[in-house]
């Protein structure tokens, strides 16, 4: 199947470790697929539901078994681009499907493809292990997409020279970086549950009602803007490989003004769902 053959994408953040930014990383696709116009489904298939609790539309999805993994990609039909924020704690049975299953034919038959997202940090051999044990495990004709995230550290020397990183390299894999997250900026978006375009829609709604309040969130906010700027741009130039051609080339440009204006956008979005969330469990309690 040819790329201009290709009307549906699968996106799955996997990392058997903790921690490495997989919910982190499905937050900014997200946002960057809303940014851009594009209609997508959002899948939390993490026990812990950190991505719904940051983007309430999400979809809870567990994995457990093969059932559940099958059903998983059998939703691809349901939007242009399908993403699923993983677990950690992948079980043997769902390991051993992905041993014996070949979903690339299945999903070519639809004209979709399979997008496997891995982020990685530096300086942790088992987060490196499991990138190795999941390339092992799926056969399938996959892309691959891998997330330098800069959590611990920028030098990914260990990975660079193993097999794995050879390997994903002649398969045509794609790297892009996730820079560390200002420990303010992580600390506001952890206590408010909040994407880091919530966070920044938060702060210049602040501004202008309570500028007083605002200040001390002033360069976490800052700081936040250009990390938008900066993943967004790197997303828009993967957009051909990450997206089917018809949707690459809606695309929109990245800058100052219309960053500030998606943030703004997200933050009310989020106020309506944390209303509404208040008003469903006021319900429930009568």
């Amino acid at each position: 199947m040819s790329t201009n053959e290709i009307i549906l994408a699968l996106w799955q953040f996997l990392n058997g470790k903790g921690g490495v930014g997989k919910t982190l990383s499905a937050t900014f696709f997200a946002e960057w697929l809303n940014y851009s116009g594009i209609v997508f489904r959002l899948l939390d298939c993490d026990d812990n539901s950190s991505l719904s609790k940051r983007l309430p539309e999400a979809v809870r999805h567990t994995i457990k078994s093969s059932n559940d993994i099958e059903s998983l990609v059998g939703r691809i039909v349901e939007c242009p681009v399908t993403l699923a924020d993983c677990p950690s704690n992948i079980t043997a049975e769902v390991d051993s499907l992905f041993l014996n299953t070949d979903f690339g034919p299945a999903l070519e038959s639809i004209h979709g493809q399979l997008l496997i997202i891995l982020p990685i940090v530096t300086n942790d051999p088992d987060c490196l292990d499991e990138v190795r044990r999941i390339v092992k495990a799926i056969k399938t004709t996959a892309k691959y997409l891998i997330i330098r995230n800069e959590r611990n550290g920028t030098h990914f020397s260990a990975f660079d020279a193993s097999p794995t990183a050879m390997y994903l390299q002649e398969k045509g894999a794609k790297n892009m970086i996730l820079p560390r997250l200002d420990d303010h900026l992580t600390h506001y978006c952890n206590v408010d549950r909040l994407t880091v375009a919530q966070f920044l829609g938060q702060f210049y709604s602040l501004k202008e009602s309570n500028p007083m309040a605002a200040f001390p969130r002033a360069f976490p906010a800052q700081r936040a803007a250009i990390l938008l700027r900066n993943v967004f741009s790197q997303l828009n130039d993967l957009a051909p490989f990450l997206l089917p051609p018809a949707l690459a080339v809606n695309i929109q440009p990245i800058s100052v003004q219309a960053v500030k204006a998606f943030a703004c956008r997200s933050w009310a979005t989020k106020q309506i769902q944390i209303a509404n969330a208040k008003l469903l469990e006021s319900k429930e309690s009568k």
